[in-house]
């Protein structure tokens, strides 16, 4: 049996799928497990700990919003209208919806929600662009889960989540039931997008930048290796340090300093390397 605020595929099958709830503080959900051999009946308690999916992200701000097509009253603004129970609908193959954003960001995932109540797949493709004219694929032959149409969490693959982003545009192609395409809530999370002369030719990038609670490390030139990284106010005292293992590209740095302007260093013995503004905004 599953927890009455959760869709699953089945409740009675050797294999269950369930779509998690996206919730701002951690909670536990229990699923029981019935086994019978016709005699005898066993039953299991199973709790499932659902945490708050990447809380660190920033909302992006969708300032227009078009659309190939739709009907009425499903408009297109109904996508971002933080009301699950409204939505945008379209009939055919290759309807899209366009949504411009405030500021150009570094989308880290998007979550979509679907027809309420929708037991069958949806089908769509995921573009980004920085002018509205020439349009990157980022998500392509993508489909919900065929057995609830509430909040799904698509992540953008590593290679289009550091672009900034002006446009996003949703590519519907209808769905395992019907020509229809139906969107509830369309919500973009990540970073304010870097953009200053010279920052895509950094070896190291930071972001985001300003940081809240944490700062992401991406060396992105393979010929550096430095062996330590390290935080230091403009005073020069040091607030974090930590050595490089060889090959490593990617970290997290929870950054609980007080507000104001660091340096971020990297560098072989006593010799900095490289190093980069970073401004705290908690």
């Amino acid at each position: 049996m599953a927890p009455a605020n959760l869709s699953v595929s089945s409740s009675t099958g050797a294999k269950i799928r369930y779509l998690s709830p996206v919730v701002n503080a951690a909670q536990t959900v229990e699923f029981t497990l019935k086994v019978s051999d016709g005699k005898t009946t066993q039953t299991k308690t199973i709790p499932v700990k659902i945490s708050p999916y990447k809380p660190e992200l920033q909302f992006a701000e969708v300032v227009n919003i078009e659309a190939s097509s739709f009907q009425a009253p499903n408009y297109p603004y109904n996508i971002v209208d933080g009301n699950i129970g409204t939505m945008w609908s379209a009939n055919g193959d290759d309807q899209w919806v366009i949504m411009e954003l405030r500021e150009p960001f570094s989308i880290q995932h998007v979550r979509i929600a679907f027809k309420p109540g929708q037991k069958a797949e949806a089908w769509f493709d995921v573009m980004g662009s920085e002018d509205k004219e020439n349009w990157e694929p980022v998500l392509t032959k993508t489909a919900s889960c065929g057995f609830s149409g509430d909040l799904h969490v698509f992540n953008f693959p590593e290679s289009k989540s550091q672009v900034g982003f002006r446009y996003i545009k949703l590519v519907g192609h209808s769905n395992s039931s019907d020509s229809w395409n139906h969107i509830s809530e369309f919500k973009v999370f990540g970073y304010r997008h870097v953009s200053y002369p010279g920052y895509e030719e950094l070896p190291v990038k930071l972001y985001p930048n300003p940081a809240r609670e944490s700062v992401n490390v991406r060396i992105e030139d393979q010929s550096f290796s430095p062996d330590f990284i390290r935080i230091v106010s403009l005073t020069g005292i040091v607030v974090y340090e930590a050595k490089m293992d060889p090959g490593l590209k990617d970290l997290q740095i929870p950054v609980n300093f007080r507000r104001g302007v660091y340096l971020v260093q990297f560098g072989t013995g006593d010799l900095t390397l490289f190093s980069q503004k970073l401004i705290i905004n908690g």
